[in-house]
C-alpha cells in the first residue's frame, strides 16, 4: 500500500515539473451532458462516468458501487451548424454554388456541432476504470476579407456572393453591359452611378477581383478516440466512519487524432471546393500517450478534489493520410492543474433524495483567462428516484441541464450559451443515453431496499396461500 502511494505521488509531482509551462494547440472534445448541465465541474465529483475522466482519485471512493456504461452515445450542437454543413457539403461536392450561404447571417459567429459517440465503452468501481470515448468536433468561422472592409461599400455580402457566381459563371463573355446588368439585378440602388462605373470596369478589367470581396472561411473538424486505464486507492480514515478516506488515482491514455482543416489562414468561400477536392491531403492523423493524476478527500458530505490533467504528454506528432503532403505544426493539450469542492445533502424520502453543490477551478495555471472564466459553479437536484435537475456556470455563462434514469438507461441534456444577446449564434445543447450506469448509491440502496421489500411481500403472499391449501386439504 505505501508503495503504491508513494509511486502515485511521484509521479503527481514530477507532472509538475514537467509541462507547467507548456503551450497548446490543442483543446479537449470529449464534455458530457450531465457534466455541462452543472457547469463543466467534475474534479470532485463521484458516481457519474465523467467523474474519473476529470479526475481518476475519484475511482477510489467508489467503494460503495459501480458504473458499467457499456454503451453511451452523445452529441452537442450548434442549430445553425446543420444548415451550413449542408452548404458547405454541396459547395465541395460541386453540387451547388458557393453564393447559396447565408454569409450575412455568419459574419462574426462561429457554429459547430460535436458528436460524444458513436461509442464510448467502459466500467468504472472499487478503484479500477477502463474506458473508451471517441469524440468530434466540426466548427467553421466566417469573416469579411480586409478588401471588402477597406472598398467602403455597404452592400449585402450574400447579393455580392451572387453576383461573383453570376460573372464567374459568364467566363470570357464580359462585356460592359452584362456585369451592368448583373449588378443592378443584385443591387439595385445601392450604388451610385459613380461607383457602379468604377465597379464595372474593375471587374472588366480583372473579372476575378470581385473574389476579393467575398467573406473568407475557416473550417476545422477533429476526430479523436481514447484508450484509458485508471487506477484509485482509498485510504480509510479510522477515526471517521466507511464513506470519509483520502483517495489517490492516475490515469494512462491513448489518443489518436483526425483531423481535416483549412489550416491557419481564411480562405475565400469561392475556394471552398477546390480547397478539399483531393480530400485525402487534407485530412492529417497523429497518435499521443499521456496521464492524470489526482487525489480527492472525502470528509462524509464533503469532497474535496485536484487533479492534474494532460501530465506528461508525449504531444501529437502530425502527418498526412496520403502519406506524400507535408503535415502542419506538432502540437499538444497543455498540462491543467484543476481543483475544486463539493457538498451533498441527502434525504430519505421519495420526493427529494440528494443535493449537491459543487465549485470548482479549471485550467487554474492559464495566463491568459480571468479567475471568473475558470470557474465552474454547479448545483444538483435529484427527485422521484429518476430525475436531476441541474443549473451550473461555464465560463462566465449560464448553463442548465435535465437527467433521467430508469435502472439500467439514462438520458442527460445540457444546454450552454457563450453569449447573452444574439439568439442561436452560439447556443449549444447536449445530450447523453447510456446504457449500464448506476449514479448513485442512495439510489441503488433504495432499489434494494424495494426489491427485498417486493420479494417479503411476495413470500407472505406465497405462504398465505399454502396455509390456506392445507387448511382446505389440498
Amino acid at each position: 500500500m505505501k508503495k503504491n502511494i508513494i509511486a502515485i505521488l511521484g509521479c503527481f509531482c514530477l507532472s509538475l515539473t514537467t509541462t507547467v509551462y507548456s503551450n497548446s494547440t490543442e483543446q479537449r472534445l470529449y464534455k458530457d451532458a450531465a457534466s455541462m448541465g452543472m457547469g463543466g465541474v467534475g474534479v470532485s465529483t463521484i458516481g457519474y462516468s465523467f467523474s474519473a475522466i476529470h479526475n481518476p482519485a475519484a475511482l477510489g471512493l467508489m467503494a460503495d458501487h459501480d458504473i458499467a456504461p457499456f454503451l453511451s452515445l452523445g452529441m452537442s450542437m450548434n442549430p445553425e451548424m446543420f444548415d451550413l454543413l449542408k452548404d458547405v457539403s454541396g459547395i465541395v461536392s460541386g453540387d451547388q454554388s458557393f453564393d447559396s450561404i447565408d454569409y450575412d447571417g455568419l459574419i462574426g459567429k462561429a457554429p459547430k456541432i460535436s458528436a460524444n459517440g458513436p461509442i464510448n465503452l467502459g466500467y468504472m468501481g472499487k478503484g479500477f476504470g477502463f474506458w473508451t470515448t471517441s469524440s468530434s468536433d466540426v466548427s467553421m468561422f466566417m469573416t469579411n476579407s480586409d478588401a471588402f472592409i477597406n472598398s467602403g461599400l455597404d452592400l449585402s455580402l450574400n447579393d455580392l456572393a451572387a453576383v461573383s457566381s453570376d460573372i464567374i459563371d459568364l467566363g470570357d463573355n464580359l462585356t460592359p453591359a452584362e456585369i451592368e446588368k448583373i449588378i443592378n439585378k443584385h443591387f439595385g440602388d445601392s450604388l451610385t452611378q459613380s461607383q457602379l462605373d468604377k465597379f464595372v470596369t474593375s471587374l472588366q478589367d480583372d473579372p476575378k477581383s470581385i473574389t476579393n470581396l467575398l467573406p473568407k472561411a475557416k473550417f476545422d473538424a477533429t476526430t479523436e478516440i481514447t484508450v484509458n486505464l485508471a487506477y484509485g486507492y482509498k485510504i480509510p480514515f479510522a477515526f471517521l466512519d466507511d464513506v470519509s478516506g483520502l483517495s489517490f488515482g492516475a490515469t494512462v491514455r491513448f489518443s489518436q487524432r483526425f483531423k481535416i482543416t483549412t489550416g491557419d489562414t481564411h480562405i475565400s468561400v469561392d475556394q471552398l471546393g477546390d480547397k478539399f477536392e483531393n480530400i485525402t491531403s487534407q485530412i492529417y492523423q497523429a497518435g499521443s500517450i499521456s496521464s492524470d493524476f489526482g487525489t480527492a478527500l472525502r470528509l462524509e458530505n464533503f469532497i474535496f478534489g485536484l487533479a492534474v490533467r494532460d501530465a506528461l504528454s508525449t504531444g501529437y506528432y502530425w502527418k498526412n493520410m496520403d502519406g506524400v503532403s507535408i503535415g502542419f505544426e506538432n502540437s499538444k493539450i497543455a498540462l491543467s492543474l484543476d481543483f475544486g469542492a463539493s457538498y451533498r445533502f441527502y434525504f430519505n424520502n421519495n420526493f427529494l433524495q440528494e443535493v449537491g453543490l459543487y465549485v470548482e477551478f479549471e485550467d487554474s495555471l492559464a495566463k491568459h483567462e480571468s479567475w471568473l472564466n475558470k470557474m465552474r459553479v454547479g448545483s444538483e437536484v435529484k427527485l422521484f428516484n429518476f430525475l436531476d435537475l441541474r443549473v451550473g456556470m461555464y465560463d462566465s455563462f449560464i448553463t442548465a441541464g435535465l437527467g433521467m434514469g430508469w435502472k439500467w438507461f439514462r438520458m442527460d441534456f445540457a444546454y450552454y450559451r457563450e453569449n447573452y444577446f444574439n439568439l442561436f449564434t452560439s447556443d449549444q445543447f447536449y445530450v447523453n443515453m447510456t446504457l449500464g450506469l448506476d449514479n448513485s448509491p442512495q439510489r441503488k440502496a433504495k432499489t434494494i431496499q424495494k426489491q427485498q421489500q417486493h420479494d417479503r411481500i411476495q413470500a407472505q403472499a406465497l405462504e398465505l396461500v399454502n396455509e390456506s391449501l392445507k387448511g382446505a386439504g389440498i
